[in-house]
């Protein structure tokens, strides 16, 4: 690993040290428009993302993601295309200490990112990925639901609790048809963003 790379990812910065994470650090993020996904706040760590337009301008993905990680003090943004943390930092710095630290740092993590740049073909591939999960999950779900169904005429349970299975089954197929549709527009939308992009 080059220094380069390795100062984006976090390894041997000066600041690197174990720091506790400010009290009010989860109030900060919220009104900044993260949204908490992981919460170790007593471990000294913070998982969160964002849709906001002001976090995915430029992006491939529809939401960025950001970490907080006391034990090092390294407060992290992705680069955009997040596979995982170990290959998608876009840059690191030291964790904020007050609210006008922490507004401050989301700025510069956000206008100091290294972003891969925005394609078509990146931009088809992450929603055949998105796509081809829902659809894994709606064969799943299906395959699941028949063995269920198969299980209670052969028990003989019927009633409510085939009711129950039922509606499980119509929930998960309309959460995973929900995420195509979001696919396909967040597809739509970032061709129209890049299309933008060229024509400036």
């Amino acid at each position: 690993m080059n220094e380069q790379q390795a100062n984006k990812n976090g390894n041997d910065l000066p600041f690197k040290a174990q720091v506790k994470l400010p009290r009010n650090i989860r109030h900060w993020a919220k009104a900044r428009g993260l949204v908490i996904s992981s919460d170790y706040f007593n471990d000294g760590a913070l998982y969160m993302h964002s849709s906001k337009r002001e976090f995915t301008k430029g992006i491939v993905d529809d939401r960025r993601h950001f970490r907080i990680l006391g034990h090092v003090n390294y407060f992290q943004i992705c680069d955009g295309d997040f596979d995982r943390w170990a290959n998608s930092v876009g840059t690191t710095l030291p964790i904020p200490m007050t609210r006008v630290e922490f507004d401050a740092a989301i700025d510069e993590l956000v206008a100091n990112a290294e972003v891969p740049e925005l394609t078509v073909e990146r931009i088809n591939g992450e929603a055949s990925r998105v796509i081809k999960r829902a659809e894994d999950g709606i064969a799943n779900l299906e395959e699941r639901f028949g063995y269920i169904v198969e299980w209670a005429n052969r028990n003989g349970r019927h009633g409510k609790w085939v009711r129950r299975s039922v509606s499980c089954y119509k929930r998960g197929v309309a959460e995973e048809k929900n995420r195509v549709r979001q696919a396909n527009r967040h597809r739509k939308a970032k061709l129209a963003e890049l299309a933008c992009q060229k024509e400036a």
